[in-house]
């Protein structure tokens, strides 16, 4: 068994337990990210431990636990919502992450592989320009040595520009995954993420074999749906896609037999309450049914605040900040392709307790919060929506 395979899935198991263990995983108000001092103590527990951190320091510069955070969301293992006390709150899914528990060491590494190639927004992950690395650190994974130190400048493949382009947390969790190792420079003055603590870089075996499937096989801007949309690049029809993980397969000695894939969404139908905050101390409360739209949804809205209904409008959803409505072009995949009356609010993954951005005027900007408050799939359909 790679060291590095079994060292990160034991990572990820303990950061699951300690979260589970408490009774309920409070997130930050600002960024709904993990507290300073549930990374720092999960900090002493792990293999991969984040070096030159406190106790004060946020969710980014422990590179593990960050990584870590957006595969539970991403791979659907937690939500990020607001409790009825209107904290924000991390909340597991713990059928499926008892289902991930339950898959060897190979397939518990092939479902992080996943989940980070395909499923995830690294835009995300460290709030800036994370598609940077498969256009540097690729590169490096598949023309670099095997196990020869490459000492970062100038003159060398791994130059200090293609590094800095890669950043610092991507190149750690990599280091993480196995692909290479880092050797950091002892002392050091500053550190963030544009930083450069590394001395050198080592590519592995099993990185420069990871690499070549990534470069002729499963290429992350035809597997990664976030992303082709923005590089022209084609999604792949399901038919094409088949098993991501199969040109993976020969590199573990374990069988890989299930990675717990994604489950579909399903329409939800029945009446949705939703709360329009006004300001600190008004609100208004409606229902709609699943089966009307978007833009059903933005009437009863205007209805509520008895605007004129005269201006433009878009909706905010879900942990991409997918904007329905965007007047500035539809780019960006997803519900951000589709206008306000081609999505119904049964088709889209809501849970109770979710935020939703609703702004009127693109002049004027008019911004609300709407709460999702309740979900009652058995009522029978209302007539037309109400307040």
């Amino acid at each position: 068994m790679n060291q590095s395979v079994q060292n990160i899935t034991d990572d990820f198991q303990i950061f699951l337990s300690y979260l589970k263990n408490k009774k309920e995983v409070y997130l930050t108000k600002d960024g709904m990210k993990l507290k300073s001092k549930d990374l720092f103590e999960m900090n002493q527990l792990v293999h991969n431990q984040a070096i030159w951190v406190t106790e004060k320091h946020p969710q980014m510069r422990f590179t593990l636990f960050n990584f870590f955070y957006w595969i539970c969301v991403y791979g659907k293992l937690a939500k990020r919502k607001k409790n009825i006390k209107g904290d924000n709150i991390f909340e597991f899914d713990n059928e499926r992450v008892e289902n991930f528990l339950m898959l060897n060491t190979s397939e518990q590494y092939c479902f992080i592989l996943k989940t980070i190639w395909c499923d995830m927004n690294w835009e995300k992950v460290n709030d800036d320009r994370g598609i940077s690395f498969i256009e540097e650190g690729v590169e490096i994974l598949q023309k670099a040595p095997v196990d020869i130190q490459m000492k970062i400048s100038s003159g060398s493949l791994v130059t200090e520009k293609n590094i800095r382009v890669m950043r610092t947390p991507y190149s750690e969790f990599f280091a993480y995954m196995g692909w290479f190792e880092i050797v950091y420079v002892q002392q050091i003055k500053k550190y963030d993420s544009y930083s450069l603590p590394f001395e050198s870089i080592s590519i592995t075996a099993f990185g420069k074999s990871i690499s070549k499937i990534f470069a002729k096989q499963r290429t992350f801007l035809k597997n990664n749906h976030h992303y082709f949309f923005y590089f022209g690049e084609p999604d792949l029809k399901e038919e094409e896609k088949g098993d991501f993980i199969e040109p993976f397969r020969k590199l573990f000695d374990e069988p890989i037999e299930n990675i717990l894939e994604l489950p579909p969404h399903e329409f939800v139908g029945g009446r949705y309450t939703f709360k329009i905050e006004i300001d600190k101390k008004s609100y208004r409360i409606i229902e709609i049914n699943g089966d009307d739209t978007l833009f059903d949804l933005h009437d009863i809205i205007q209805e509520a605040l008895k605007f004129d209904n005269d201006h433009m409008f878009s909706f905010k959803i879900g942990d991409d900040d997918e904007v329905v409505g965007n007047p500035y072009g539809k780019d960006n995949g997803g519900l951000s392709e589709k206008f306000p009356e081609e999505v119904r609010l049964g088709d889209i993954e809501f849970y109770v307790g979710q935020t939703i951005d609703y702004c009127f005027d693109f002049g004027d900007n008019w911004h609300f919060n709407l709460i999702l408050l309740a979900i009652n799939t058995s009522a029978k359909p209302l007539k037309s929506a109400k307040i």
